[in-house]
């Protein structure tokens, strides 16, 4: 008798190997967990896109329907937005499917959708609904849309996150100030994220030559890589800021990076539940954020660790509140929250839900 095989996919290697090693190997230990992503680490590697309609994800598409005919299936983990949609709608058609549980790491509209690219991408999620046997989500936000335009066809569930895995009992700091020369009675900035439009760097990159401009001895380091990175580096350049600008590019962990920090900074345009912001809430670090769906979920809508998105003079105004206070550093804050997205407080439930496909759901 053959084991189950699940197909897990989700549209890039990092996101699988940074957030769904522990459920893959949990899954692998009963079940064969074929993994789709767009690399070497995958058993399929699809050159996905970022763009919806591009001509590499019709590529991907026929190649999944290739995929679904040759594998015969009993159950798909769908993650991410673009890796989820294009799975679905290659399952369009087909007599017999397996279950599907998609886990949305954060929806890219809002409840209510603004502009044409809103639009599409709610239609997209409309279009393929039939088949969606099961959703998780991980914000309050998600979870209205979910309900408000019926996105399941079974139920709705609500995680806390992947897990935060426990830190590493010694971290030694990486000593970005000595690296960089920049003294200890100056203030250093930082983020860990892709370098992408959604991320949104280029508005920390502006706020730190306004921040200068105002008297505020302010650094920024960014740690990450992506399609945006030279634009950043531009931008740097342009506005005259480029010495105070770091650019680290890709890390493996962060832990020791966000150590050397004196405030976590973000100024994300849309999130799930953001890893980056519980690693810095893990490190004590105060944070600023912008306040969007996944942030205000996680710092509980505190008005000094939230900002108005896209305001300039929020931001630098906060900024220097807590310049003011100099409550910086790691260590320097606790969040009692953050047990709740542990690792170990979620895994088991998580798990739970992800091998719920033997009953579609039923019996939840």
């Amino acid at each position: 008798m053959r084991s189950p095989k699940i197909l897990y996919c989700a549209s890039s290697d990092s996101h699988l190997l940074r957030f769904h090693l522990p459920y893959i190997k949990a899954l692998s230990e009963k079940h064969t967990v074929i993994l789709l992503g767009n690399g070497a680490r995958s058993d399929y590697a699809l050159p996905f896109s970022k763009r919806f309609f591009s001509f590499s994800n019709l590529r991907v598409f026929w190649r999944m329907k290739k995929i679904l005919r040759k594998e015969n299936l009993d159950a798909i983990l769908a993650h991410t937005c673009m890796a989820s949609f294009l799975l679905r709608l290659a399952l369009k058609g087909q007599k017999r499917r397996p279950p599907v549980l998609v886990t949305v790491h954060g929806y890219l509209f809002s409840k209510a959708p603004k502009g044409i690219r809103g639009h599409i991408l709610l239609f997209c999620e409309r279009l393929v609904r039939d088949q969606t046997d099961a959703i998780a989500v991980m914000n309050q936000e998600d979870l209205e849309i979910a309900r408000r335009y019926k996105l399941s066809n079974g139920p709705i569930f609500f995680l806390s996150g992947m897990g935060l895995p426990e830190p590493p009992l010694s971290i030694r700091p990486i000593d970005i100030r000595k690296r960089y020369a920049i003294s200890k009675k100056e203030l250093l900035l930082g983020y860990v994220g892709e370098l992408s439009e959604r991320k949104n760097q280029i508005f920390l990159i502006r706020a730190i030559a306004k921040l200068r401009e105002e008297g505020v001895p302010a650094h920024l380091v960014l740690l990450g890589d992506g399609a945006k990175r030279e634009a950043l580096e531009r931008e740097a350049r342009r506005i005259g800021i480029a010495p105070h600008v770091i650019l680290l590019g890709e890390w493996q962990d962060a832990s020791a990076f966000l150590r050397s920090l004196d405030l976590y900074v973000s100024a994300s345009r849309a999130e799930g539940l953001p890893f980056n912001l519980m690693e810095a809430m893990d490190a004590g670090l105060p944070i600023l954020a912008s306040s969007v769906k996944g942030q205000t979920d996680l710092l509980l809508e505190k008005e000094d660790s939230l900002y108005v998105p896209e305001s300039m003079d929020a931001f630098c105004q906060k900024v220097k509140e807590i310049w003011d206070r100099k409550q910086l550093g790691a260590g320097s804050i606790f969040y009692p929250n953050l047990s709740r997205y542990r690792l170990s407080e979620v895994f088991f439930e998580n798990m739970r839900i992800f091998e719920g496909w033997k009953t579609k759901w039923q019996d939840f």
